[in-house]
Formats: C-alpha cells, structure tokens, sequence
C-alpha cells in the first residue's frame, strides 16, 4: 500500500487502485479454511475461455501469430541465397556473405532506434501503419525479385526490415503482456514458436518449389501481413498512457 501511495498520485485513492491491480492479475486469491490467503493460478482453459479473460488472450495470441507470419525469418534466413544470385549475375559489387551482413547490422540499427519511435508514438499507430508498411514492401520485394531489379529488391528487402523493427518487432510482445494475464502470455509465447515451426517447413517448400518460387514465398507473406493489417486495424486498442485505474 505504502508503494502504491508513492507511484501514484496524492489525488487517487490507494485502496481502490490496489483492488484494480488484484483484479487485474494473473492469479486470484481464495480463503482457505484457516483465513489465510492462498493463490489460485489461471488455468489455459480459463484464459482461453473465460468471459474475463477470453479476448485479451485472443488478441495476443493473433498479434504475435501475425507478427512471425511478416517473413522476417525468411528474409533473413535466405538473403544469403537472394545474394548470391545477384552476385552470379553481376549486380552486385560484394559477395552474398557481405549482404548478409549488411541486412543484419541494418536490421540491428534499426532495433536499436525504434525505442525512440516506439515512446513518441502510439502503440496501435505504429502497428497499423508498420503492418501496412511491411505487406506493401513484401509484395514489391517479390515483383522485383521476380523482374530481377537487383537493386530495388535490396531496397524493399531493407524498407521491410525497418518497418519490423520499429513496429511489430519491439511492440508485439509489449502489448501482448500489458493486455494478457500470465497464462494468456504464454499461449501467446506458445504461438512463436509453433509459428516459426511452420513457417520453417513451408517457406522451405516455398522457396524450392518451381510453381512458388521466392517471388511466390514473399507474395504470400506479404498477403498474410496484409490480413495482419486488416485485423490490428479493426481489433488492436490502444494501450499507451493507460493507468491501473
């Protein structure tokens, strides 16, 4: 209580504010036939289930799915290949080792800037317009893969790689626990890696397969982010600047 009274502000009653957070917790509180408090954890079933809990879990659920299907693994995991072929037709100046490195320090400078993005702006700004962001450049990676405009392919491979990493990058997770109880977050973690699981074996079907292709890989992904966008718009709240009230 002593805490509370020197977080929030003289203006808000501390007793109430405490009762919202109990309220608001991963774990419920019971009686036990002694008067002592004993913690009952939330079950999956109620965080999938419960009219409390139900939507928050969803929503995080969903968010961070959407967020693994955006392809960033792929781009990463086959530019050395994207490289390499450029370098085979000459393109290129450097070697597919060296784009790859260029793509990761890239994708590393742009992780480090965003929390700047990610303070001045609204979550649910950022993630409407980073999701919009990374469909388009998914989509345009794949066409100029596909005419082999070397260059231009290498530009919406990095407009992708910043549109992640100052949206869906740092803010999936953020929402998912500011929204989502204890169990609710780790079906969400759940999601992850059953994501990449699946995405491991597709987009290897994808990328060698001759009526996919890469072009055809990245158009699908960029289809999915583009369905991710229609769901963050209609669906994701804002969440920036709220209190425990």
């Amino acid at each position: 209580m002593k805490t509370i009274e020197k977080v929030y502000s003289k203006d808000e009653d501390p007793q109430k504010v405490l009762n919202v957070v109990k309220m608001q917790s991963s774990s419920t509180k019971k009686k036990s036939d002694k008067g002592d408090d004993v913690v009952e954890k939330i079950s999956i079933t109620d965080a999938m289930c419960h009219p409390r809990y139900r939507r928050a879990t969803w929503v995080a659920f969903l968010l961070c799915f959407f967020q693994q299907q955006t392809g960033l693994d792929g781009l990463m995991i086959y530019s050395n290949t994207i490289f390499a072929e450029m370098k085979d037709r000459g393109s290129i100046g450097f070697s597919a080792k060296e784009g790859s490195y260029i793509v990761g320090c890239w994708s590393l400078f742009v992780a480090v800037v965003s929390p700047l993005l990610v303070r001045r702006f609204a979550r649910r700004t950022l993630l409407v317009w980073g999701q919009t962001s990374m469909a388009i450049s998914l989509c345009l990676v794949a066409y100029f893969y596909s005419k082999k405009l070397d260059v231009w392919t290498i530009v919406g491979i990095n407009w992708f790689i910043m549109s992640f990493q100052l949206s869906q990058g740092p803010i999936a997770w953020m929402y998912a626990g500011e929204i989502a109880s204890d169990t609710g977050l780790g079906l969400a973690i759940l999601a992850l890696y059953a994501s990449l699981l699946e995405k491991a074996i597709t987009m290897e079907f994808m990328v060698h397969s001759k009526t996919f292709g890469p072009q055809g890989m990245f158009f699908f992904l960029g289809g999915v982010t583009f369905v991710g966008a229609i769901f963050i718009f209609f669906v994701i709240k804002e969440t920036q600047g709220l209190e425990d009230k």
